[in-house]
């Protein structure tokens, strides 16, 4: 079929079929099927005939109109061509070709291309010979990829899945024959670009590309068939509530698990909040934080702040406080709405915090309130500031004007077919743009919100989708494969949404309920999208749908004024009302993505309301039929369990961490079977071609690294998989090759999964059928939690390769216990190199007579060796390790205000002196007993426990010990810096705890004239006498930082016994019991095991009436720490007490019980078996919410007995005691106000 042709020259002709018709006699054409997506399809053909005379350059014309046609009907900048090397003027001759990549800019011309390929072919006298990248005229970048092709005649220009092209020579015509893959695109307008491209290069040689109009109109036909999107009307969030308010007064509104409320009741509520905040300037028409756990007050805090004019700042109760910090300071907050357990911390941050129950508090305000909303335009203000991971290292957030989010909720509760009836599950955190969906289009239709408590929420979401009768979820498909249908029969509509679902899960929910495919962004209010799944269409797993009320575009990748063709890649945009305003804070970004009016836009869109338009980022296409597909990012955006994350804030974060000589790279690991990990590809800058580095420098400074960022990143942001790279592969054009990336991250994975598959013999793994029994069920608890496994099961794997956290060891660790009545403590599992066999075999050790304490005992006698083998080689300041911990700062208070006036030093992890000493200041300076005199008074030196001479430099660690001519400057050393984790192991321990302890000691054993040195222990005590073989028997079942300070402790027993005389130092250990808040303000840890003990012990109303006769060794941290300080002359002066001195100070447990008691808090005693029982039934039902959950193991071998036994007479002074329990008491009356614990 002849199209027509263009100025009387070139000729456009079209061919269809299952076989090529050639029009006229030219050379021969490839007659080979395309390949779409791994499926056979049809093809179309297009043929250019170009005669001599429609181009200055005719052995180069066609080759242009192709570029530009690629450009366009592919939305590629970056080609790959093969050229003629020495191609003659009359097209007879040619000799050779070269294989070349070019990529084009908006500003380049049909006459730079056409240049730029001359010159790649030779032709040209200035020809750039530089083989790997050279410029070729403006716009226009080449670069050589391989030489020496032959061909004469015809050749293939270009081919890829969907295309392939031939140039074909004869002496008066060239003929551009362009062979296309059907199905996805439409024929017509393929053509179509391909007449207007070469109309183009024929009238406009030196114009800029982006000059030309966009050629594809596919999509503006499809939009001709719908209206422009609108406002459904300009009103307020408010607005649509009080509406519902009125027409549904009486029905349920909140149903959650802490209370309900009525429409008429939650807007009562609501209104006497608003009231008074209107009052307090810091909260009236100003943007506030909104920092709340999911509970029914969340929901009142949020309508409140909309009533009053506020612009909502939703933050995670989790998020750290740097991020906080960054999103207060960039938004200019001035006040903040939180739970009690979060004000605290945030009085710091914001002029203002205000919680419910100050709130609740004011009888007086007004039942309604609407003040805020007098003025002609109430919907263009804001309304909330909802906050995305940024590139620039830190969150950007987006503003929302009130009418978008309405005009938003109106069209997604029609479209997910809401009403009066209807009851929405709210799953996601506040902070995160689901949120608003669940929340706010129940409410704008008289539904109901259902919120389950945050304890529970993802440990048993089918339990409270069924219990709480929610007929409406939204959640990511990860969460929505940890149940099945049947858990849930009474859910009518399932939405997923945040990342791709699987056809399999596809399937398995839409036959049994209304299941919908949703897409929208943080930047366009609610959601842009939905896909109806069907029988027809559930194998499309790409597949998004249509637009809900706004408009979705799919544009030119490299240029968002040109559309994308039907069926062809590009970015995805978004036109309509429900856009965002801006980014605040950021306008670079701002007018980088958020655009208005472009050209290709109907003219009938170009009204106020409607003409924006939003660049998402992400890769789609525009079907035939209207629908959309997503395939991924054009940037480096990562997506992962539904949430947006920029791989560059989380680069820039661990680079402040990281030495400068490492580089870091993030990327999203996908294996082929399991679910994907967040990869750091940390690159050590070798002199060698990129490969896997086998190099273990800095292994120790990465891993603290990643500690450290946990103050800085989410913990969803912090990356799982480390792979260590000689180099960072790159592409020709010198950026990072992700491709190659990918290869060299699956290479580690599979790498560590061979080096942990099993050993077998004669071809099979060990037939032991008790070892074989207990492997399986490690492994199927292991494949249950959470597919860590990645497709691995069967395999004999490293458990912390697979992925497996803390929280999971204590899951598997229980159903070990309850499913096959294996005694396997978390600890164990998280030890490096333990395989699934392992944890078999090791069940099994007390049956085969294995002596359990034999690994401690060899422990021991390992340190103690080291030390005798260090004793071969062997001022008025304080080195003080842990200064900025909870027992380090009041020690360090001690010190300062101490009439000696000591100096100082303190050792604090830092990447230099100016970054320690922050960290540490940014710590103490909080604290009420600073003054700016003490800063004179202190030194920082940068250090790290966990390294040789606990990571000082040489010239600091001769000055703490007098090395080699150095002058002794340090005095005493307290060494009260250890990594406390009850759930790491032993081993992961070691380094911090017992090898600073060892490199102490052995640079005492090196000097002449050491400095004295205290150990600050912890762990298990006990007031009796005990042996050294009775407390290994005890030990060896505890943790492993019990473990850690009983080894330490024996070894600086050593060192005074039989090391201590060749350098005239002395040891000695300070023991404390549980350290709680001082007897004057009670400020303590809620994470200690003694508070864990007590919330538990209150949370189910009952004690052990036995357990209530024992003792507990308490005391105040101003209390310990005066008595270690008030220790130190005594212990330098007389060398000759007991090594280990023990804080015995405390009370009887039923001393406690009898506070709780006064503080309104009932606890019954009960028998200590039935006590024990109800305990294990209650943490079974809670899991890994509940208080004790990390100390499971600790509840299994100490049976429960949080007591031992009273000290012994004339070892505890009643005054102590009496000290002791006023700190008790404050620290009790500190937990009751801040609700840690709570009066039921």
């Amino acid at each position: 079929m002849v199209r027509r042709a263009i100025n009387s020259g070139p000729t456009v002709v079209l061919h269809s079929g299952a076989k090529p018709h050639v029009a006229s006699p030219t050379s021969e054409v490839c007659n080979a099927r395309l390949d779409n997506g791994g499926r056979s399809s049809q093809y179309f053909d297009v043929e250019l005939k170009l005669g001599p005379h429609n181009f200055s350059d005719i052995d180069t014309a066609g080759v242009v109109i192709w570029i530009l046609s690629l450009y366009h009907m592919m939305g590629k900048s970056e080609i790959a061509l093969e050229l003629c090397n020495k191609a003659t003027s009359d097209l007879i001759a040619v000799d050779s070709r070269r294989n070349i990549g070019m990529t084009l800019e908006p500003c380049a011309t049909p006459k730079t291309i056409s240049q730029a390929l001359r010159i790649s072919a030779g032709q040209d006298d200035n020809c750039v010979t530089d083989e790997r990248q050279s410029n070729s005229g403006n716009g226009v970048h080449t670069f050589v990829l391989t030489n020496n092709l032959s061909g004469i005649g015809s050749y293939e220009l270009h081919k890829d899945q969907q295309s392939r092209v031939h140039l074909c020579h004869d002496k008066s015509l060239m003929t551009l024959r362009i062979q296309w893959a059907d199905g996805l695109q439409d024929r017509d307008e393929m053509v179509s670009i391909i007449e207007r491209v070469a109309s183009y290069v024929f009238s406009h040689h030196d114009a800029p590309i982006s000059s030309m109009q966009s050629p594809a109109s596919g999509q503006l036909r499809l939009a001709s068939l719908n209206p422009p999107p609108a406002v459904c009307k300009e009103q307020t969030i408010n607005e649509l509530f009080h509406a519902a308010c009125v027409q549904w007064p009486s029905k349920l509104a909140v149903d959650a698990w802490d209370g309900s409320f009525t429409y008429h009741e939650l807007d009562a509520v609501s209104s006497r909040w608003a009231s008074t905040l209107a009052s307090e300037a810091s909260f009236s028409e100003q943007r506030v934080l909104h920092v709340f756990d999911h509970s029914r007050w969340a929901i009142v805090a949020w309508l409140a702040l909309l009533k009053v004019g506020c612009a909502c700042v939703p933050v995670d109760t989790s998020a750290p406080e740097e991020r906080i910090k960054s999103i207060v300071r960039n938004t200019g907050c001035t006040g903040a709405l939180c739970d009690a357990a979060q004000a605290k911390s945030l009085a710091s941050l914001v002029r203002h915090v205000m919680t419910p129950d100050e709130l609740n508090k004011k009888k007086n305000s007004s039942d309604t309130y609407y003040g805020a909303w007098q003025d002609n335009s109430p919907g263009i203000r804001a309304s909330m500031i909802m906050h995305t991971s940024g590139s620039t290292g830190e969150p950007k957030g987006a503003l929302q004007s009130h009418v978008a989010v309405t005009t938003s909720l109106v069209r997604v509760a029609e479209a997910l077919q809401l009403d009066e009836t209807s009851r929405f599950l709210q799953f996601a955190s506040h902070s995160f743009d689901v949120s608003i969906s669940e929340i706010f289009t129940p409410l704008c239709v008289g539904g109901c919100i259902v919120i389950p408590n945050p304890e529970d929420k993802v440990a048993s979401v089918a339990k409270n989708i069924s219990s709480m009768r929610a007929s409406h979820v939204i959640m990511t498909p990860t969460v929505v494969r940890t149940f099945t249908p049947k858990e849930v029969p009474g859910l009518q509509n399932l939405s997923l949404g945040g990342e791709r679902a699987s056809s399999e899960l596809r399937k398995l929910w839409s036959s049994q309920l209304d299941l919908n495919i949703l897409y929208g962004t943080t930047e366009t209010a609610v959601w842009d999208t939905i896909a109806q799944v069907t029988a027809q269409n559930c194998d499309n797993s790409r597949l998004i749908g249509k637009s809900i009320g706004s408009r979705a575009w799919v544009v030119h990748p490299n240029d968002w004024t040109k559309l994308s063709p039907i069926g062809v890649a590009g970015e995805i945009c978004i036109q309509g009302p429900e856009i965002g305003d801006y980014y605040v804070g950021r306008p670079e970004q701002t007018a980088r993505v958020f655009k208005s009016a472009p050209g290709w836009l109907p003219k009938g869109d170009m009204d106020d309301a409607s003409h924006r338009i939003y660049r998402t980022g992400d890769l789609g296409r525009v079907l035939k039929d209207g629908n959309l597909e997503i395939w991924g990012r054009i940037d480096r955006q990562i997506k992962l369990n539904g949430q947006r994350m920029e791989p560059a804030e989380i680069e820039e974060s661990l680079m402040r961490f990281l030495p400068g000589n490492l580089r870091v790279y993030v990327e999203l690991l996908q294996p082929k079977s399991g679910k994907a990990r967040l990869a750091a590809f940390v690159s050590y800058e070798e002199d060698a071609d990129p490969a896997l580095s086998t190099l273990t420098t800095h292994q120790a400074r990465i891993r603290k690294a990643f500690d450290e960022v946990q103050a800085v990143l989410p913990r969803s942001m912090i990356p799982t998989v480390t792979v260590p790279l000689t180099n960072f592969p790159l592409t020709i054009s010198k950026k990072i090759n992700r491709l190659e990336l990918q290869k060299l991250g699956l290479a580690f994975l599979d790498s560590k999964k061979q080096a942990d598959a099993p050993k077998l013999q004669n071809g099979h793994a060990s037939s032991d059928a008790n070892v074989s029994d207990a492997q399986a069920i490690v492994q199927r608890i292991l494949d249950f939690i959470k597919s860590k496994t990645e497709g691995s099961a069967g395999q004999d794997m490293t458990l912390n390769e697979s992925g497996l956290d803390s929280l999971d060891a204590v899951e598997v660790s229980s159903g070990l216990r309850r499913v096959a009545q294996l005694h396997v403590p978390a600890s164990m599992l998280l030890r490096p190199g333990i395989k699934i066999s392992d944890i078999a075999a090791l069940s099994n050790a007390p049956e085969q007579n294995v002596d359990p304490k034999a690994s401690l005992q060899e422990e021991l006698v390992k340190w103690t060796v080291k030390l005798d083998e260090a004793s071969n080689t062997a001022g008025r300041a304080v080195l003080l390790t842990g200064a900025s911990g909870f027992l380090g700062r009041e020690i360090l208070r001690q010190l300062l205000s101490h009439p000696e006036q000591w100096t100082v030093v303190c050792v604090v992890r830092g990447d230099s002196p100016e970054h320690a000493q922050q960290r540490l200041l940014s710590v103490v300076s909080k604290e009420k007993w600073w003054t700016a005199d003490f800063e004179k008074r202190i030194e920082v030196w940068p250090g790290d426990l966990s390294l040789p001479k606990l990571g000082l430099r040489q010239a600091e660690w001769r000055e703490v010990f007098g090395l080699h001519g150095s002058t002794r400057r340090v005095h005493t050393i307290i060494h009260n810096g250890a990594v406390v984790n009850w759930l790491a192991s032993y081993e992961a321990l070691t380094d911090p705890n017992v090898g600073s302890t060892y490199e102490l000691l052995r640079g005492q054993l090196q000097s002449h004239d050491a400095p004295s040195l205290v150990f600050v222990s912890g762990g298990y005590i006990s007031g009796q006498e005990e042996t050294a073989d009775e407390l290994a028997s005890k030990i060896y079942q505890m943790p492993g930082y019990d473990q850690t300070k009983f080894v330490s402790e024996t070894m600086v027993e050593h060192f005074n016994a039989s090391l201590a005389r060749n350098s005239g130092g002395h040891a000695w250990v300070f023991k404390p019991g549980f350290i709680i808040g001082s007897s004057t303000d009670g400020e303590t840890q809620t994470r200690d095991a003694l508070w864990r003990f007590v919330k538990a012990c209150a949370q189910i109303g009952t004690y052990s009436e036995e357990d209530a006769r024992k003792w507990i060794p308490v005391a105040g941290v101003d209390a310990i720490a005066s008595n270690l300080v008030a220790e130190l002359p005594v212990r330098h002066s007389d060398k000759t007490k007991e090594v280990c001195h023990k804080v015995l100070a405390g009370c009887y447990l039923q001393d406690i019980w009898d506070m709780l008691t006064q503080f309104g808090l009932e606890l019954n005693p009960t028998a200590h078996g039935d006590w024990l029982a109800g305990m294990n039934t209650r943490m079974e039902i809670d899991g890994r919410e509940h208080p004790l959950f990390p100390l499971k193991d600790w509840m299994v071998t100490s049976e429960g007995f949080m007591g031992t036994e009273p000290p012994q007479d004339g070892r505890v002074m009643d005054d102590d005691n009496a000290d002791a329990r006023l700190a008790v008491q404050r620290s009790m009356e500190h937990l009751m106000e801040c609700g840690f614990l709570a009066r039921s």
